[in-house]
Formats: structure tokens, C-alpha cells, sequence
């Protein structure tokens, strides 16, 4: 242990997991950020690439409070956050994707991505993410992002693919 940590931080690193699982090698997780980011700024979507890569993946809390099913919200909402109605989605896609088995939040982030392309003003990038091609490049990337830091050893897991 190391001296000049008190003994209550001491305590604690002693309860860490020993069987902790392996990360995935950072070779395979430059090489493929290094693929999708270069796909994202081909299709005009770095925007959403970078809100896929760190809150959907990391499951990064969203600005605001947290809000219960029953809570409404709307653009005048405080705690909206600065997240598009398609980036919002996106977000909601690749946790749900992350997850795993929650497959009808899932269809519905997917069909409200395909819904955001009815909202006035879109930016470009937000009309490409919510078209069918933009759609299925969400999913897509959340997938092969998945496949790289999903263990090996979860491999009975049954998977879902849309």
C-alpha cells in the first residue's frame, strides 16, 4: 500500500474487486476511433460521433435533474440541456444498446431518432442522423464500439441486432 494515503482510502482500495475484467487492449480502441471518428466527419456527423462516444457510452449524466416518467419537459424547460431532439436520441441509443435486453427503449430511442427529422430548423447534421441511413449508422457504430470493449468472457449474453 502506499504510505501517504490515509487509512480510510487504504480500506477501501482493499475491497476493489481482484478479479477485475480486463480492458480492451488500446491498440483496438484507437484504431477503431480512429475508423468511426474519420466515418463521422465523412457523413457531416462529428457532432453526433462525439455525443455517442462519451455520454452514450460512458453513460455520462446529462445536465439537469433527473426526470420521471411522468415529468413533462419542453424547450422552456431549464433542465433540457443543450442536446438536440436527434442527439438526444442518439445518447438514449447508445446507453440502451450499452445496456443490453431493453429492447422496446430501444425500438422507441430508434423510432424517436427516425421522428426527429420532423422538427423545424434541424442543423444538417441533425437531418442526416435522423434519416434512415443516419439511423442505421448510429447503430451500426454503437455496435462495433461495443464489440471492441464488451468482454470476451460475456460472450452467452444473447444479442440483439436491429
Amino acid at each position: 500500500m502506499v504510505k501517504h494515503l490515509p487509512p480510510s482510502v487504504k480500506h477501501l482500495l482493499t475491497l476493489r474487486n481482484p478479479n477485475v475484467l480486463p480492458g480492451p487492449p488500446p491498440s483496438q480502441l484507437q484504431t477503431l476511433f480512429t475508423r468511426t471518428s474519420r466515418d463521422a466527419k465523412l457523413k457531416n456527423a462529428e457532432t453526433g460521433w462525439l455525443v455517442l462516444t462519451s455520454y452514450g457510452m460512458v453513460l455520462s449524466p446529462l445536465p439537469g435533474e433527473t426526470k420521471a416518467f411522468h415529468d413533462e419537459s419542453g424547450l422552456e424547460d431549464p433542465n433540457q440541456g443543450n442536446l438536440s431532439r436527434a442527439l438526444g436520441s442518439v445518447v438514449g441509443i447508445a446507453a440502451l444498446r450499452a445496456e443490453g435486453r431493453v429492447g422496446p427503449q430501444l425500438v422507441s430511442h430508434t423510432f424517436g431518432l427516425l421522428k426527429a427529422r420532423y422538427v423545424e430548423d434541424l442543423s444538417a447534421e441533425d437531418a442526416w442522423l435522423s434519416s434512415d441511413e443516419g439511423t442505421e449508422w448510429v447503430l451500426r457504430t454503437v455496435d462495433e464500439i461495443l464489440d471492441v470493449v464488451s468482454s470476451e468472457d460475456q460472450g452467452n449474453e444473447v444479442k440483439v441486432k436491429l
